[in-house]
């Protein structure tokens, strides 16, 4: 029943987007497809607390896809926006003995951007491959701690007045570590309280024909949640979460409109099984109460349970 409770929470990540034109535009390619305010967490599946004792096995494999726009508001001078698509393969491995899970995954993301200063319009196409390695253990029947590490590089390639071209190289590194609390458990609903702390940093490789020919930016925080499923009947749920995220230890990329430090984020979502063995979820969410950006995203996958 403790791996059920885990797999009811809904997440909502606060991984948020800077972007801004020129040089720091690029980060929309990490931060944008970072900022899944729909991101239902890896779905420890139905039937996951049946897994046969043993030191290792296979429990599960899933596929996702992904949509993350980001938008400048007005406020902003020459507003950028993009629209991040991304596509995520993993697995999940019960360790039974251990009382834990582990979720290695691997991730495509390609973004399309747009800005402009007072010299040029730019556009730019991002292409992102990367990994996470995700750690789920059961402290107690009610108590879930996790902790995981991702990494991924790309290349982005900037048109200046759809004339010049800039390429940039990029690589990007996360780690993060949350608990999740149920603090309400009923028959059909369950509630949890949710804290994850984590750290990002962005490094971008200019072209040479750049004024400048590295930057990085680099992110702590934290993130405070209410998450909650019904099962509005056996095989159907319905889940929401809202959370406050806040922001640490921030140091933009050269040329970057600063995040604000504070904001909130709301998600829905729904999962179906299928069969006993097959289900399929999805998401959507909302960044609020953010005086810069208006982030939206939104989440659909397929889980198979062994």
């Amino acid at each position: 029943m403790a791996a059920r409770k885990y797999r009811d929470n809904t997440r909502a990540r606060g991984r948020v987007a800077l972007t801004h034109v020129g040089a720091a535009l690029l980060a929309a390619s990490f931060w944008a497809g970072a900022a899944n305010a729909a991101d239902v967490e890896p779905v420890l599946p139905d039937g996951i607390d049946k897994v046969a004792p043993g030191y290792i096995t296979l429990a599960g494999v899933f596929a996702e896809g992904t949509y993350v726009g980001v938008e400048q508001k007005d406020r902003i001078p020459n507003p950028d926006s993009s629209d991040t698509y991304g596509v995520r393969l993993g697995v999940v491995f019960a360790l039974p003995k251990a009382g834990m899970f582990v979720i290695p995954s691997v991730e495509f993301s390609r973004t399309d951007a747009t800005g402009s200063n007072a010299f040029a319009t730019i556009d730019s196409d991002s292409t992102v491959r990367g990994g996470e390695l995700k750690l789920v253990f059961i402290a107690a029947s009610n108590l879930f701690v996790h902790a995981g590490a991702s990494g991924g590089s790309g290349r982005q390639d900037l048109r200046f007045n759809k004339l010049v071209p800039s390429t940039t190289n990029l690589h990007n590194y996360s780690a993060y570590a949350g608990a999740d609390m149920v603090v309400y458990d009923a028959s059909d609903i369950t509630v949890s309280v949710v804290n994850e702390l984590s750290y990002n940093y962005l490094v971008a490789n200019f072209d040479p024909n750049n004024t400048v020919d590295r930057g990085s930016s680099r992110i702590w925080s934290n993130e405070l949640g209410i998450n909650g499923a019904w099962e509005v009947h056996p095989g159907t749920k319905l889940r929401a979460g809202v959370s406050w995220a806040s922001f640490r230890g921030v140091r933009e990329m050269i040329g970057e409109v600063s995040p604000d430090r504070n904001f909130g984020i709301l998600s829905l979502g729904a999962s179906q099984s299928i069969t006993d063995s097959v289900s399929l979820y999805g998401s959507v969410g909302r960044v609020v109460f953010d005086s810069k950006r208006d982030v939206s995203s939104a989440k659909i996958g397929v889980m198979a349970v062994f």
